[in-house]
């Protein structure tokens, strides 16, 4: 399948504007339940702090005449109860392993329970009676249900979040399964690799080649200082380059620039038009990644690649002015497996890219000549 006749709504606008709207609606009521979970964890932690300062105010009753959460009165007696709701809450929410904030909870209200009493045994008078034990239980009893409510909900809120953003992964997985060309009208990377590996198992069965060409634009180094198009640099192209000057060439990288200075989306899109229409039906164009383009070959060996990649780069110099830098694998005579053919092709590309030549191959890697005419530098940087 290539990218112009994926069939159907895959890849329409419609089906596409469906698929969004219907994430967008997901999105929508995943976040009203993280903010109604946050608005419930603030809510409770404030009902814990209110009943924090409504004990402190009778603290008397409880015959301690001090405070149950902290060492004195109005703004000291609140620090402690709300360092342990927050300790708790940040607990709950980070939440390492499960239950978290429950035993954050429980531990905080035992050390709250600890320091209070201590506090009202060295505020007692020397020979006074110890305090009764009713005021610390009161206190330990609203410490204890305020915490754990604050640690369970800090919980809650941690896995809504956590659900949201599993969600958004299997939402943006789904867009991408049932989207599958890209804006240029290039299949997208794991459609492209899995029509290779649908090719790679017809072709194991039927025992036929399949070939993979890695294609990218290519901008010589005179053609970038002067903003000119790219010029032939074959044996008969006026003017050699100096020694200095091919290695600069070869250390320069490939630029994804259309004459212009256009954007590199839009050489992008000036290759993928010219891969598509001279590739087959049962060809498939997808984009690889930093600006390359990758065409799978079915039923075509070394030789057939190679003549379909002098006529796409003889269709590019005469429409864009430009070269390109390819290179091609072929199954089963260079790889066995679809990751391994793309990997021989792409370290064709980098020979290609390194030695000035328009395509390369394994024979060119092995150091034999190519046929077609493809061995020669057809342009340099």
């Amino acid at each position: 399948m290539t990218a112009r006749t994926a069939p159907g709504w895959l890849g329409s606008a419609g089906g596409a504007r469906g698929v969004d709207g219907a994430v967008a609606r997901t999105n929508a009521t995943g976040t009203v339940w993280t903010r109604a979970w946050l608005a419930l964890l603030l809510l409770w932690t404030g009902l814990y702090l209110g009943g924090q300062l409504l004990l402190d105010g009778y603290g008397g009753r409880f015959g301690a005449g001090g405070s149950v959460g902290g060492t004195g009165t109005g703004g000291e007696s609140i620090a402690l109860p709300a360092l342990f709701a927050a300790l708790v809450g940040i607990l709950g929410i980070w939440r390492p392993f499960p239950w978290t904030g429950a035993g954050a909870a429980v531990l905080c209200a035992a050390l709250h329970v600890a320091v209070h009493s201590l506090e009202t045994r060295l505020a007692t008078l020397p020979g006074g009676a110890p305090p009764p034990l009713a005021g610390l239980a009161a206190g330990g009893a609203v410490t204890l249900v305020g915490l754990c409510g604050v640690g369970l909900l800090a919980e809650a809120l941690a896995r809504q979040i956590a659900a949201g953003a599993r969600r958004q992964r299997q939402d943006t997985g789904l867009i991408e399964e049932l989207t599958p060309t890209t804006g240029v009208g290039l299949l997208k990377r794991q459609h492209a690799a899995r029509a290779l590996e649908e090719e790679i198992t017809r072709a194991r069965r039927y025992h036929h080649s399949v070939s993979v060409a890695l294609v990218a634009l290519h901008q010589s180094q005179e053609a970038r200082v002067a903003g000119a198009p790219g010029t032939d640099g074959g044996p008969d192209a006026p003017g050699a380059a100096s020694a200095a000057s091919a290695a600069s060439a070869a250390s320069a990288p490939d630029a994804l620039l259309s004459s212009g200075g256009a954007e590199p989306e839009r050489a992008l899109h000036d290759l993928a038009d010219r891969a598509i229409s001279e590739s087959r039906t049962t060809d498939s164009v997808g984009y690889d990644g930093e600006g390359l383009v990758s065409i799978t070959l079915p039923h075509t060996d070394l030789d057939g690649a190679l003549k379909f990649l002098e006529k796409l780069r003889a269709r590019v110099q005469q429409d864009l002015r430009r070269e390109i830098r390819a290179g091609v694998a072929e199954f089963p005579t260079d790889a066995g497996t679809a990751d391994e053919l793309r990997q021989e092709a792409a370290s064709a590309l980098d020979y290609a890219r390194t030695a000035g030549i328009s395509v390369a191959s394994r024979l060119l890697l092995a150091g034999e000549d190519t046929q077609n005419g493809t061995a020669g530098p057809r342009s340099t940087v």
